[in-house]
Order: structure tokens, then sequence, then C-alpha cells
């Protein structure tokens, strides 16, 4: 036997996974009231309620934001932690989270949907705060790359419910599962992307950005 033959492990490698992390939170009647009656009344457009604007044109987070936080940190603290000793360090003494925007989203029977993702913002949190399993179909996440074998895209579905909190990386392709039309009973997630910062940062760059000017006089 050569010395390359004594060295190959034959065998299936998985070189890339996409993580989904779920987090079922407890006590979760009351902190669906506690959300709901703060989420904004805005009338539905083509089937969905939201207060989400266009892609960064947001400059602060909704009012409802610490509500929000306060009932998903232990979870978020897990998170970090567990995103943290990815990297190799085994022992975490402090995590960093940084909540980049924040949104809340109604949908009914009339709703349509389109497969989208965050892009490279780092993860995405939903909040399934409005959700009955029996009626509403999952979230739909799509394989980031498609079959070797015939091109076709992997979907997967995680039998979500209400009062769970999922995370996955934001540039991720997902989309909203439907619902049963004939029952047409109202969707609500609240969703927010993230960033995970290393508190051993080494050094900060600053860099002060002059508005140009091209003004005539």
């Amino acid at each position: 036997m050569s010395d390359n033959e004594s060295k190959t492990n034959m065998g299936i490698i998985p070189m890339f996974a996409s993580p989904l992390f779920v987090f079922p939170i407890e006590n979760w009647s009351k902190h669906r009231k506690s959300i709901l009656n703060l989420l904004p009344k805005i009338e539905p457009l083509n089937g969905i309620s939201t207060d989400r604007t266009a892609r960064g044109l947001k400059k602060e987070l909704p009012h409802y934001k610490d509500v929000v936080l306060g009932i998903v940190e232990e979870q978020l603290e897990e998170f970090s932690k567990v995103v943290w000793q990815s990297k190799g360090v085994s022992e975490v003494n402090e995590t960093q989270i940084g909540i980049t925007e924040m949104w809340y989203r109604t949908d009914t029977a009339e709703a349509q949907y389109t497969l989208d993702n965050e892009g490279t913002v780092g993860w995405t949190a939903i909040l399934y705060v409005d959700f009955d399993r029996e009626i509403h179909y999952p979230t739909h996440f799509v394989a980031p790359m498609p079959r070797p074998d015939d091109g076709t895209i992997d979907k997967y579905e995680f039998p979500c419910d209400e009062g769970m909190l999922v995370i996955f990386p934001s540039s991720l392709a997902h989309m909203p599962g439907g619902m049963d039309p004939e029952e047409n009973i109202k969707r609500t997630i609240v969703s927010f992307n993230m960033k995970t910062t290393p508190t051993d940062i080494l050094d900060t760059i600053i860099f002060d950005i002059e508005e140009d000017n091209n003004d005539t006089e």
C-alpha cells in the first residue's frame, strides 16, 4: 500500500452548510399580547400590512423594538455565544449584537410572495407572533446552490410555530409560506436584521465622509 492510499479517507465531507437557529420562547401567550398591542395599525396593500420602508432609508428602529428585544434577550444571548464559539473561542465572556433594522408584517390570504434575501447584512431573525400552524404554511428556505445531478434547487421548510424565533444567514434566499385561503386568518411576524461583532477588536478605523458640493454659483 502506498503512502497516498494509507492517508486517503473515503467518504462524504459536508463542505458547506447554512445554519438555522430555532428558539422556542416560554410564556408566549403573555408576550404575544404585549407585541400585538404595540404594532401600528396600517392599512393592507395587496394583502400585506407592514411598517418596513425601502431598504436603507429608515434611520431608526421602531417604537416596539425594546419590548421585542427584551422578550428574545435570552435567545439572542445563546445565539451570539454559539456564533462566537464557532470562531474557535471555547470560553465566551462577552458578546455583542448590532440590530440594523426591524419591522413587522401582517399577511392575509390575498398576499403574494417573491423569493428574496436580505443581502450581506449578517443575520436575519423572524419572530412568529401570530401564527396558526394548521392554517399558515412555514417559511421556505432555498439552498444556495443547485443539485449537481439535475440542477434542481432544494427547498427546506421548518415546521415553525407561534412563539418561535428563527435566525439564519441574511444572504439565504427565503420566502414566506402562504395560508389556507378558505380560512384567511391573519399572520403576523416581527423580523430584524443584525450583525454579530467580536468584542476583542484590535483597532477601529473611522472615516469622516465629506459631502460633495456640486452646486454651482
